[in-house]
């Protein structure tokens, strides 16, 4: 709905004459195919139901032993041959020892088009309002769960289930790398319609590729050879998302040929990889702020946005990427105007392992701090077979 949101659409008719698709849908040996699929039921719908509920009700009560005795009965009163109880002012029908009875009661309260696949409690409720037996509510409840409809198309309500996992911290810069792309974005003059984001997980250090949307498998790995590998070796892994140029049989193919792992992140689950999912937002609102007025020009803002992002401090390491992968912060204009003597590189490598163990002491601080405040709305669940 999100992405047809963006088109204006009209409905038109086409005549099945004309209609490519149409004829597919009256070719007689589909309608024999449909005429002859069987129609598969739970195990818990196989019991018919009666036609007659009040000649059901009849035979039931004179198989259950349990409307014999009087004392069973004495509470109750009886109208055509119905045992009824009173709760405050409603009036139940007392059911008998039946499951299928039972279940068939159930199955009209919950099942029919007026009462939506109530849940356990409405239904219940609305069972009581004409029938009784004992451990309604419980049966409610498990014939809910036992629904099969209910378990596919109702959402669970609670807390999310599942406690976050921080993935490994690198042990040096550009060891692990994640990547991701920035879609739908207005085109450019030159044709660019997307961003290739690629980040390093320990110095947190961007790099970024205008590309387009139909980029392909080979095409995403030359960006990848020439704005990583290039600069910084090949790392020991890659990080996605299940993006088709990162599953195509190339990208595995190649990854293997020069030694580089694949890991993708969990489908549908963006916290799996939250740093590049953080950096395109911040490229985001950069490229906003650039190019608003003119945005189909944001290709020729990039460079500078992705400066931007590599001279900002990072809260999780403390520092700024460029500070860690070459230990010293890049001259500004008004640092040449001030004539403000930047700190020489040298400096940086006699301390360079210092501060590796300092940022991983931050992201490893980080990484607690985001599981402890994720874990707040989760529970842990464990499955069992079945």
């Amino acid at each position: 709905m999100e992405y047809l949101s963006r088109f204006d659409c009209t409905w038109e008719y086409i005549a099945g004459r004309i209609n490519i698709a149409d004829p597919l849908s009256r070719h007689p040996s589909l309608h024999a195919a449909i005429l002859a699929a069987p129609v598969t039921r739970s195990h818990n719908q196989e019991v018919p139901i009666a036609a007659d509920l009040a000649q059901r009700l009849k035979m039931a009560y004179q198989a259950d032993p349990w409307f014999a005795s009087l004392s069973n009965v004495e509470y109750l009163h009886k109208r055509n041959n119905l045992w009824l109880r009173k709760d405050g002012s409603t009036t139940q029908i007392v059911l008998p020892n039946d499951d299928a009875l039972r279940y068939n009661i159930l199955a009209r309260f919950h099942e029919d088009p007026l009462a939506g696949h109530p849940g356990s409690t409405r239904l219940a409720e609305l069972v009581r309002r004409s029938f009784w037996w004992p451990r309604v509510v419980k049966d409610a409840e498990n014939f809910v769960q036992r629904c099969s409809l209910c378990q596919r198309y109702k959402a669970l309500s609670g807390k999310g289930q599942g406690l976050l996992q921080p993935l490994p911290i690198p042990d040096a810069p550009w060891e692990s790398v994640s990547m991701d792309f920035i879609v739908a974005l207005p085109k450019t003059e030159g044709g660019y319609d997307s961003v290739f984001v690629m980040v390093d997980r320990l110095t947190k250090m961007v790099h970024l590729a205008p590309c387009t949307s139909s980029c392909t498998a080979e095409q995403t790995a030359r960006l990848f050879f020439n704005n990583v590998v290039r600069l910084h070796s090949v790392p020991k892994n890659v990080i996605s998302d299940h993006g088709g140029q990162f599953t195509s049989k190339f990208w595995e193919a190649l990854c293997e040929l020069v030694g580089m792992h694949v890991h993708l992140s969990t489908a549908y689950h963006p916290q799996s990889d939250g740093q590049t999912e953080r950096t395109n937002r911040m490229l985001g609102n950069m490229l906003r702020n650039f190019a608003g007025r003119t945005p189909s020009v944001w290709d020729t803002f990039l460079t500078s946005a992705e400066f931007a992002l590599n001279n900002a401090v990072n809260r999780s390491t403390g520092q700024s990427p460029f500070f860690f992968n070459y230990g010293f912060h890049p001259a500004l204009p008004v640092w040449r105007e001030l004539e403000i003597n930047i700190p020489a590189a040298k400096t940086f490598a006699k301390s360079f392992l210092s501060r590796m163990t300092d940022a991983k002491a931050c992201l490893d601080a980080a990484q607690q701090r985001t599981t402890d405040y994720y874990n707040k709305s989760k529970r842990d669940i464990t499955f069992s077979v079945g």
